[in-house]
């Protein structure tokens, strides 16, 4: 089953990028946080020729989808929405996340359990032992 979260943040480093996605549903306590770690190996721009081709197309992303992890890599595709039909396009993670950058009303959608497995869970406790030191 495919969860909807969204980007919590991007935290850029010298030689890779942090990106946490979270799950926060409306009617449960149960929060999770998705950490995806990508090894920083230049800007290919491949996410600004996805844009530029589908506008030029007058398509558009519909939404991101994690479909699998294995073997520490994360498969995902883009929902295409052209001509009123769906289309599926295989990409990487990075090209997929950079894309929130010029399209941020993207939904992004995981597997329900790439995210048991690989998620951080947010407890009650957690929430308490952060505000104890934050206060």
């Amino acid at each position: 089953m495919l969860l909807k979260i969204s980007l919590l943040a991007k935290i850029p480093k010298e030689d890779r990028i942090t990106y946490y996605l979270i799950y926060k549903p409306m009617y449960e306590n149960n929060k999770a946080v998705l950490p995806i770690e990508i090894k920083s190996i230049g800007k290919t721009n491949l996410e600004d020729t996805y844009i530029r081709t589908l506008r030029a197309l007058n398509a558009e992303i519909q939404s991101i989808n994690i479909y699998l992890y294995l073997e520490d890599l994360y498969y995902v595709y883009l929902k295409i929405l052209y001509n009123g039909n769906q289309f599926d396009i295989n990409t990487t993670i990075d090209n997929a996340l950079n894309i929130l950058e010029y399209c941020k009303d993207i939904d992004i959608y995981i597997e329900q359990d790439i995210l048991e497995q690989e998620g951080i869970k947010i407890t009650k406790d957690m929430l308490d032992i952060y505000n104890d030191l934050v206060i």
